[in-house]
């Protein structure tokens, strides 16, 4: 799937939930080891298994500038398995966040992927078909450096 990555600054963090929405979204950080001059890495370069955070309830995405990728997940495709690996989409996401910033000429400020998740809300009046496609909304946040 090809993803549209987009420059964003934030001018404030985002507080997000650890295991629950609150509001705005579920929060989990992964780390890239991927070095400047990979061309083609392996997606485990990319993107690492999500790293567990039991002994907090939020976390939250530091105000910067960031490239950011958008994608979503069909609802029977959970975003990380329970080993913590992450969906296939999300490597291929994090594949094109990390070429932009070499097609950019942009430097990343630390080795931190932010992949925050939204799920949709669930309307009272929403058909079942409508729940089962609405899916999984995705975010992943990458910090330029200097920001």
């Amino acid at each position: 799937m090809k993803y549209t990555v987009r420059n964003l600054e934030l001018y404030q963090d985002i507080i997000c939930g650890v295991r629950e929405d609150n509001g705005n979204g579920i929060l989990s950080v992964c780390t890239s080891s991927v070095t400047r001059s990979n061309l083609n890495p392996q997606k485990d370069e990319c993107l690492s298994y999500r790293q567990e955070c039991t002994d907090r309830s939020t976390l939250s995405i530091p105000g910067g500038n960031y490239l950011f990728v958008q994608g979503y997940l069909n609802p029977q495709t959970p975003v990380f398995a329970a080993d913590g690996r992450p969906a296939d989409e999300l490597y291929d996401a994090a594949l094109q966040l990390w070429l932009e910033f070499i097609w950019q000429e942009k430097k990343c400020a630390d080795e931190s992927v932010f992949v925050r998740t939204l799920i949709p809300d669930e309307k009272e009046n929403a058909t079942e078909k409508e729940k089962r496609d609405a899916g999984t909304i995705f975010q992943l946040f990458r910090r330029e450096e200097n920001s």
